[in-house]
């Protein structure tokens, strides 16, 4: 999981001073929970010229940069400047892997932009070598056009990235992964950041007010001119590849009769017979009965069928003694690959046991067949968490709540204009995250977890 903060500026819009560098600063500061690995921003001056700053550093030591700050002081003069917080997931953490990345290719082909989620990619493609997905999705967004790479990316992905040839900033995303952008009510200005909490927190405690909160519509690319108004935005559609209908044969392929164990041919139903050769003893090499939902660690997944999409995924299981024995599950679709492949946990059934030669050593290996996964758990995402858009009522049924003044579940929009001014005794930040932690004083005064027993030493009443 990695994180976008940013503004786009359209024509005359640098009234908003200084509220705009506020937004961005504390943005850079409190990104910092969606990724920690790397950070870096991207500028387009009022010219449409491009500076980069990257580094291995957090959001929080970044911002302490003198360069930094002064490059964020002057972001209201800017037609774009967009902050990447980086959780590496592929690719080691290192200045080359940073965002933003940067594909010139020729007159016509120019981009540079930003990555949240992951994408199958290339390590090597037309001569290049590339570390990290977000690299190779920015190469082909440039060479074969952003539509296109875009309607054949396989994976998650939210994206913010400006053309340096046409001079327009865009913004896009699927449905696996969201960003959000807003218009600053009375300015042309569009504010953005990964979560909607997120941007409505930092335009709030700023005394900026949005007009709305947009979530991209996933397979669109929305498009902003800074040289004229960035509220009256495009959208087009990636271009989806047609998919040439297949014409199968009603002839059932030819199942080979030779069994690696016994090195002898069988007959068909004794070969592929499961109630023989899978069964209960399949499995006795781990102390898991067949028919158990066990845990399943993802490695790769390899096609089994490209007309139909359909994956082998291979991973291991793991015994109560630690034992580790290869597991597969075929014929899996593509979704479901993706959704394993992001899983934080996958529990499958072991269904049978199958013995294949290693082609290296020539030795039969036991691999574990697994039925398809019915129990995914995934690490809890804040841009899930807080999609719902924040709102002045949203502190009725069934909408999102917090922990408040005297313990009392409150509204998020409340809790949020209650913390505006950060902690009340050290000016700190407070943040959504932090509402289990804060306490409050003097009836709805909150102050931070860090001052609470300051405060309580010194005779306050802290709830």
């Amino acid at each position: 999981m990695c994180g976008i903060v940013g503004l786009i500026n359209g024509e005359k819009a640098n009234k908003i001073r200084p509220e705009v560098p506020r937004f961005l600063k504390q943005g850079l500061h409190t990104g910092i929970y969606r990724g920690v690995d790397s950070t870096g921003i991207l500028r387009i001056d009022k010219d449409f010229e491009s500076e980069i700053l990257k580094t291995t550093l957090s959001g929080d030591e970044f911002g302490k940069q003198r360069k930094v700050i002064g490059l964020l002081d002057d972001s209201a003069d800017q037609k774009a400047v967009i902050i990447h917080h980086r959780a590496a997931t592929k690719g080691s953490v290192s200045w080359d892997n940073a965002h933003p990345f940067e594909h010139d290719i020729d007159d016509n082909r120019w981009l540079i932009g930003v990555h949240n989620g992951g994408v199958d990619y290339r390590t090597r493609e037309d001569g290049i070598d590339f570390f990290v997905d977000s690299d190779h999705l920015y190469y082909r967004m440039t060479r074969d056009g952003a539509a296109k790479a875009l309607g054949e990316t396989r994976g998650a992905f939210a994206l913010v990235w400006a053309d340096m040839i046409t001079k327009k900033i865009h913004i896009a995303s699927n449905e696996e992964r969201a960003i959000h952008f807003a218009p600053i009510t009375g300015a042309n200005t569009i504010l953005i950041a990964s979560e909607a909490a997120h941007l409505h927190w930092l335009a709030s405690r700023n005394g900026i007010s949005l007009d709305q909160i947009y979530r991209p519509k996933a397979g669109l690319i929305y498009t902003f001119d800074p040289a004229g108004d960035v509220r009256k935005f495009t959208a087009t559609p990636f271009e989806v590849p047609v998919r040439k209908e297949v014409v199968k044969s009603n002839v059932a392929p030819r199942k080979s009769t030779f069994n690696p164990t016994t090195r002898k041919h069988e007959t068909e139903n004794e070969s592929f017979k499961f109630e023989d050769s899978y069964g209960p003893s399949a499995t006795q090499a781990l102390k898991i009965d067949s028919g158990q939902d066990v845990l399943f660690n993802y490695r790769t997944a390899i096609t089994s069928d490209k007309a139909d999409q359909k994956f082998d995924v291979y991973g291991e299981v793991m015994d109560d003694n630690a034992e580790i024995m290869k597991a597969v599950i075929l014929s899996m679709p593509r979704t479901l690959v993706d959704n394993v492949r992001e899983a934080k946990d996958v529990y499958a059934r072991i269904i049978g046991k199958r013995d294949v030669i290693d082609k290296k050593s020539g030795v039969v290996v036991p691999i574990l067949l697994m039925a398809p996964p019915h129990i995914i758990l995934r690490d809890e995402d804040p841009v899930e968490k807080f999609v719902r858009e924040v709102s002045e009522d949203d502190d009725t049924a069934g909408a999102r709540t917090v922990r408040g003044p005297e313990g009392k579940q409150i509204g998020l929009a409340k809790f949020l204009k209650a913390v505006d001014k950060g902690c009340s005794n050290c000016g700190d930040n407070i943040i959504v995250g932090d509402a289990d932690e804060i306490g409050w004083v003097n009836g709805e005064q909150p102050v931070c977890s860090a001052c609470c027993n300051t405060l309580l030493d010194s005779g306050f009443t802290v709830n």
